[in-house]
């Protein structure tokens, strides 16, 4: 269970067009959670995603970004990642904020191995919801 951190530093300077970008290698075959920690005093004004190439991964909506202010956004999901180690981009740009602004980043990944029972669990739920809905009874 590899677990990655890292701070992302947005400058004043950084627009939409041209954001602070990190750069971050992780291992493991899923993303199992996930953490935006905007400190005190942002105030709203930093925006930041995460990508894959020039897939957005998180927030998913390609014209949506995380920003807040004293607050974390965290939570846990099963996403497959593209390869065994993979690079992945922190991209955050300021929205009328004079002052640079630093945010935090946690992911978690995952070997399939070490979910090998969950995933198997979840497709077998999905089926029986399937069945279940096929015969009418949900």
């Amino acid at each position: 269970m590899p677990v990655y951190s890292t701070y992302l530093t947005i400058p004043p300077t950084a627009t939409e067009l041209n954001p602070a970008v990190k750069t971050i290698t992780v291992l493991g075959n899923f993303i199992t959670h996930v953490e935006f920690i905007f400190r005190p005093g942002n105030n709203e004004v930093s925006k930041v995603a995460l990508f894959y190439g020039i897939k957005k991964l998180y927030p998913e909506d390609p014209d949506q970004w995380f920003f807040g202010n004293a607050e974390t956004f965290k939570f846990d999901v099963l996403d497959p990642l593209p390869e065994d180690i993979t690079r992945l981009r922190l991209v955050g740009w300021n929205d009328g904020g004079r002052y640079e602004h630093t945010v935090g980043f946690r992911l978690v990944t995952k070997w399939e191995w070490e979910l090998r029972e969950r995933i198997w669990l979840e497709g077998l739920i999905k089926r029986l919801d399937l069945l279940l809905r096929r015969i009418g009874v949900i």
